[in-house]
């Protein structure tokens, strides 16, 4: 889809990454957390709902006395619930204590909010859902302890002849109270900046006739929605849901004609993108949380899309979610209002499912028709919209695809779902390269070229280097001109991962015809921080031992790297061989060098190249006697003519790896090289 559809690029990313702030994660985590939670209640509430169906409902008055019971007690203490949830979560997310985040959360929420009502006998719960601005206490409450808990004159215990346990937990108590005193002030700031224009709001929707309430009431839930707050909740924190049972059309009142022809399949309509998305989407993830969200949309169940997909701050979704039930409210009114259907007063559950509710309210085939037909509209709706997800999202499913076919699941499912929360933009600026690479490596094949090293002076193969190479459908080989693009987008351990048990795979079958080569990987640093990689590594050594070399680039290790450094030093002294990699090209740091302490290093062919000034062929030849006097044995690499090799050779290089002597090569031919004679 055009990007012109949209907002500017730099908007559309800003937006985007909102998404992936911790307060929106912790909002979606809260929700999510619940959902449990509501669809007991609701399923309650349906059950009351459809009782008329069931044979011999009069006789059944106890059971739907219990259903109706539980339906009231968790609608009554939801508040409470969301209020727990999301404090818990974002607590979680600050690094705050959160069990006190919650405790003091629910304290504030009680003690500034309208939940309970003093009266004579003590306290009973509000009939009437909290104020709107309470919504923004368990928002507020955990940043506000994070913000106490750095002052260090806070504390009242500092010394360490308590459990740290208990001093956390004693050094908290200062800030409890502070939050909690805070509040009285800063909320009624805040009643005054918002509470007038809130009031001012409600008395201009209010002044309007039903029909355009009954669209207002749409559009700012659905906005409500989109920016992570629970749509239908918050309405009624502002606004008295009266309208909704008053007539509005065809003997209908509004909430019938909101909930079944309006919001058919949940908020924004989205049993239409889940069909949508399930036609013709192209992302692992998203088509299997449709799987799992489809019952739960039938049902007119939203929440899990919304937290989980997500709509929240998700710009490609945008106006989709609210064009679809802006569409069916105007196309339903003008619909209803000829008379072409009719329908009993009966109100049932919200919670009814879709075609099911337009039976039960109509009794007509025909009125279930026209909610399927609205259903397919709000697909064609979406259709555009997730066509153009996938173009940013087919990556993410190309991700998946490959880790499956590489056999990497495992690890790179370690970070999946901060992957998937980022995979809405993924990173978007580097979308298109990065999809043309995946589909290339999906399309073709890896494979494992292996270039001979030469000891020129003993005139014999001493080893070979394992080179990835990509074979295309055409059968034309390439050399692995991805892995920059791959190494921008923290996949390079996937193809590691792949090389290592490649290599383990042909030194077993060559280990069956008694020979026993030496092999060098190359192992990106950000590999040696994989436990998956780490232990991979160590049972190639195990199976194959003395015969593993694993190559690094000394410009790939910065100052951050001190654990690869680390691992690679363990890994050394277990029995691998360590050499450095295009030494020369680029930066080359001595004092770097000494610390990663490697066996063999490899110079560069750019300093082969610059041998043809005088002072290149100097400083090739200092650098190569600097290398021996530190005990480093020396390895040319891309020697490709006799006047390259003379040269080599005279620096005192005896190992060379190049054209002069073979390319890289299938594993059958690399084992019949020999020396040239």
């Amino acid at each position: 889809m055009p990007q012109a559809y949209f907002a500017p690029r730099r908007w559309f990313h800003h937006l985007a990454s909102l998404n992936q702030t911790p307060l929106i994660l912790s909002m979606r985590e809260g929700f999510i957390a619940l959902i449990p939670f509501f669809v007991i209640s609701s399923l309650a509430f349906m059950l009351i709902g459809l009782q008329p169906l069931w044979p011999g409902f009069e006789g059944k008055s106890t059971v739907f006395a219990v259903l109706n019971q539980s339906h009231r007690l968790i609608m009554a203490i939801s508040p409470l619930a969301i209020v727990i949830s999301l404090s818990y979560h974002l607590s979680k997310n600050l690094r705050v204590n959160t069990i006190v985040g919650s405790i003091l959360a629910c304290l504030c929420f009680i003690t500034h909010s309208n939940y309970l009502i003093k009266m004579e006998a003590g306290y009973m719960l509000s009939s009437v859902w909290p104020n709107f601005y309470s919504i923004l206490i368990p928002l507020l409450v955990p940043y506000m302890v994070r913000f106490f808990r750095q002052f260090k004159w806070l504390k009242l215990v500092k010394s360490t002849m308590v459990s740290s346990f208990l001093m956390k937990h004693i050094n908290l108590v200062v800030p409890f109270i502070l939050v909690y005193l805070a509040l009285f002030l800063l909320l009624p700031i805040l009643d005054l900046l918002i509470g007038d224009a809130a009031q001012g709001l409600v008395t201009l929707v209010t002044s309007l006739s039903i029909e355009v309430q009954g669209f207002l009431r749409m559009i700012i839930i659905h906005c409500l929605w989109f920016i992570g707050i629970h749509g239908d909740n918050t309405y009624l924190s502002l606004f008295s849901d009266n309208i909704m049972t008053q007539p509005f059309i065809a003997g209908l009142s509004l909430n019938s004609f909101y909930n079944q022809f309006v919001i058919v399949g949940g908020s924004g309509c989205l049993l239409s993108l889940i069909i949508a998305t399930m036609w013709q989407g192209r992302s692992l993830q998203e088509l299997a949380l449709m799987k799992v969200s489809l019952p739960f949309n039938i049902f007119n169940f939203c929440e899990l899309i919304v937290y989980a997909l997500p709509i929240v701050f998700n710009p490609v979704y945008l106006i989709p979610f609210i064009v679809a039930p802006s569409v069916n409210f105007v196309i339903s009114y003008w619909v209803l209002s000829t008379g072409i259907f009719e329908f009993s007063s009966q109100e049932i559950s919200w919670m009814t499912p879709v075609l099911l509710n337009s039976w039960l309210i109509s009794g007509d085939v025909k009125v279930v028709l026209y909610q399927a037909l609205l259903i397919v509209l709000n697909v064609f709706i979406y259709l555009p919209f997730v066509l153009f997800s996938s173009r940013f999202a087919n990556n993410a499913n190309l991700i998946e695809k490959l880790s499956y076919k590489l056999k990497f699941t495992e690890l790179h499912q370690l970070d999946a779902e901060a992957r998937y929360t980022s995979k809405q933009q993924v990173t978007i600026n580097r979308t298109e390269e990065l999809n043309e690479v995946l589909n290339h490596i999906d399309n073709g094949q890896l494979v494992l070229h292996y270039q001979p090293k030469v000891d020129v002076k003993l005139k014999t193969v001493i080893g070979f280097e394992a080179l990835l190479r990509l074979k295309e459908p055409s059968g034309k080989v390439s050399g692995p001109w991805f892995m920059d693009i791959l190494d921008c987008n923290n996949l390079v351990p996937m193809i590691d991962f792949w090389v290592i048990n490649k290599v383990k795979h042909d030194l077993s079958l060559l280990a069956s015809r008694q020979q026993l080569p030496f092999f060098s990987i190359n192992i990106h640093p950000m590999s040696l921080l994989e436990p998956s990689i780490l232990q991979a590594l160590a049972e190639l050594n195990a199976k194959h031992p003395a015969q593993i070399q694993i190559e690094v680039l000394e410009v790939s290790f910065d100052d951050e790297s001190e654990q690869a450094w680390a691992n690679l030093a363990l890994l050394q002294q277990s029995g691998f061989s360590v050499a450095i990699d295009d030494f020369g090209r680029g930066f080359s740091n001595i004092s770097r060098l000494i610390k990663l302490s490697p066996d063999d290093i490899k110079l560069d062919r750019s300093m082969l190249l610059a041998t043809s000034t005088a002072e290149g062929l100097l400083l090739f030849q200092h650098m190569s006697a600097l290398c021996s006097a530190l005990g480093y044995r020396l390895v040319a690499e891309g020697v490709e003519t006799e006047a390259e090799l003379a040269i080599v050779k005279e620096a005192g290089v005896h190992c060379v790896q190049g054209w002069l002597f073979a390319k890289a090569m299938p594993i059958e031919e690399a084992m019949a090289y020999r020396f040239p004679t």
